[in-house]
């Protein structure tokens, strides 16, 4: 065998050990349904988002930065339902405003 010929093979496996560097999303993809009376909703919806742990406790985040210890945030925010489907970018919502700024929720701790 020729240098070459093992070439591909041993770039390949020299490669595979590399560390994967990764970053944390800056926004959570969130897709939902509303049902209304067993029918798909179509039209304007309010929701209201936080990001809390398991036993419901400790509030991470929320749309509007008022959830604590669990709590369920005072405002809502609105979104459009089609066919009962509807879809936020949890980070970005903030009443009616947007922002980015959620990211650090997101971080490694």
């Amino acid at each position: 065998m020729t240098f070459f010929s093992l070439f591909p093979a041993a770039a390949v496996i020299a490669l595979s050990v590399l560390p994967v560097v990764a970053q944390v999303p800056q926004l959570l993809n969130y897709q939902g349904r509303v049902r209304v009376s067993g029918a798909d909703f179509t039209g304007a919806g309010q929701f209201k988002f936080a990001l809390m742990n398991a036993a419901g406790s400790t509030s991470y985040w929320s749309n509007d930065r008022t959830s604590t210890n669990g709590s369920q945030p005072a405002a809502a925010v609105a979104l459009a339902v089609q066919g009962g489907l509807y879809q936020v970018f949890a980070g970005r919502c903030r009443g009616a405003q947007h922002d980015d700024t959620a990211a650090r929720h997101f971080s490694k701790q």
